[in-house]
């Protein structure tokens, strides 16, 4: 892993240049800085969204506007967020990789390379039923641009279920395992509510059917997670196949 304090040093050298994405993170939790250009020229970080130099913001991460901007602090891991056209049906719309095994602290680049995607916690934050270690942040992306990157750190232990808002439906989720096999996660994910509970106050919503499958995939067990380091979305797409 690498180390913060090296992290603190380079960010400080190269954020100058950083961009922040106005509207989508900001120098409180609600995004909404109050004196800050979001584009950096102020020289004052924590309210463009993206924390002091050298640290990303504990929620919304570190949003490029390009591929190739300079990055606060070094990663740790790549992730890509991909789709693949098929000879009939709808494309598939897949992280890759489907699953991987990081330390506590790890940060990982998400990378846009194909359209619509942003990326979020599967968390009680945003209504849904919590499949995030207990005390974790609600993390999520903005909607992404194509060809821009993403950077967030986990820094609770446990098992983090990750999918894409706007291709749930089609089942795009992931699941990162931090240093162990703990947390909600570990449980299978239930698509079906209890029709009771719909309606009522502080419902949490499950993940659509597709998106449960992938949390469910034999592939994406935390324990094979953490045995492989790395699980590709190919072993994920097997399941789809031999059913």
């Amino acid at each position: 892993m690498i180390d913060r304090g090296r992290r603190r040093l380079l960010a400080g050298l190269g954020l100058a240049g950083a961009v922040g994405v106005a509207g989508c993170v900001g120098g409180d939790e609600n995004g909404n800085g109050e004196e800050g250009t979001g584009n950096g020229d102020d020289g004052n970080d924590e309210e463009n969204g993206n924390g002091e130099a050298g640290e990303l913001h504990p929620r919304y991460g570190y949003a490029s506007t390009s591929m190739d901007e300079e990055q606060p602090v070094e990663h740790d891991h790549t992730v890509r967020l991909l789709m693949e056209s098929q000879e009939v049906g709808p494309p598939v719309f897949y992280f890759e990789p489907a699953g991987i095994a990081v330390e506590q602290g790890d940060v990982i680049r998400f990378e846009f390379r194909s359209p619509d995607h942003s990326v979020a916690a599967f968390h009680k934050g945003f209504g849904r039923t919590h499949r995030a270690p207990e005390d974790a942040e609600s993390v999520s992306s903005p909607m992404m641009e194509i060809g821009t990157y993403w950077l967030c750190e986990f820094v609770e232990t446990g098992v983090w279920d990750l999918y894409c808002p706007p291709h749930e439906f089609v089942g795009m989720g992931m699941r990162v395992v931090v240093e162990e096999a703990t947390g909600p996660a570990t449980e299978p994910a239930d698509p079906d509510p209890d029709p009771e509970d719909v309606d009522q106050e502080g419902f949490a919503r499950p993940p659509e059917q597709e998106l449960a499958e992938t949390f469910n995939a034999e592939a994406l067990d935390p324990e094979n997670i953490l045995e492989q380091g790395e699980v590709p979305w190919e072993d994920v797409a097997d399941r789809e196949e031999a059913e």
